[in-house]
């Protein structure tokens, strides 16, 4: 069946400015929360919230909370917002790129993002 194989899953994410780059409390905080024991935490107190990290107790999930990590480890697909509420060309050609070289190097240029997408919503 179409679209079987693919989730919309709104996947939040913790992220450090720029201007915090030296605090290393900040840093440390965001090593334990990508950590098992750190999303483990987590879950404890917003059982909301699907634990991604390998590792991760899932013992103390809800029905529903392991549907929904089964569904999303399991899809061949997963889109996000920007995918879906974006057009098309700033989804693809501008912001894909410019997470992936965020993830990469911990740059974006947001004023060429701007620029472009100005040039792109203008267009519609």
């Amino acid at each position: 069946m179409e679209g079987t194989d693919a989730v919309e899953a709104p996947i939040d994410g913790l992220l450090l400015s720029k201007k915090g780059g030296d605090n290393k409390a900040a840093h440390d905080f965001l090593a334990f929360m990508g950590s098992a024991e750190g999303q483990n935490a987590y879950s404890a107190v917003d059982g909301s919230n699907i634990a991604t990290v390998k590792g991760a107790d899932t013992s103390k999930f809800t029905p529903l909370n392991k549907k929904c990590a089964d569904t999303i480890s399991n899809a061949k697909y997963i889109s996000q917002f920007l995918d879906r509420d974006a057009l098309p060309a700033m989804a693809n050609n501008v912001m894909i790129p410019a997470l992936q070289s965020f993830i990469k190097d911990g740059t974006v240029d947001v004023k060429n993002l701007e620029a472009q997408a100005k040039t792109l919503y203008a267009a519609q």
